[in-house]
């Protein structure tokens, strides 16, 4: 929901008044995806309950949470060390990007929990 909100909320970005609010907000969000999600993912994978090509299921749902890892810390990294106007476009794109590589986590689950 956090996500959500940081990529289609518009005024918050784009106002200097209230980006303290985006750059809050993203922080609770990494903050919530590297102490629960990608935790739970790593052990969900660990502990998965599938009984044919059961590495190869394993190796997916790794990548799938190390390429958001990779994604959402580059994001946020770009950001930090900006040195031009267009490392605001890079950081959209690599935060959208690892958004939507979590929200690929979510119907993992069922495979993870079946």
């Amino acid at each position: 929901l956090t996500a959500a909100a940081q990529i289609i909320l518009e005024k918050p970005r784009k106002t200097a008044e209230l980006a303290w609010i985006h750059r809050w907000t993203g922080k609770a969000m990494l903050l919530a995806f590297y102490i629960i999600v990608f935790p739970t993912s790593l052990y969900l994978t660990a502990m998965q309950r599938v009984d044919w090509l059961s590495p190869a299921v394993g190796a997916v749902l790794l990548d799938t949470a190390f390429c958001t890892s990779y994604f959402l810390y580059r994001g946020w990294r770009v950001i930090r060390l900006s040195k031009s106007p267009r490392s605001k476009v890079i950081h959209g794109r690599l935060m959208q990007c690892g958004v939507m590589m979590s929200m690929s986590i979510l119907p993992q689950r069922l495979l993870q929990f079946y």
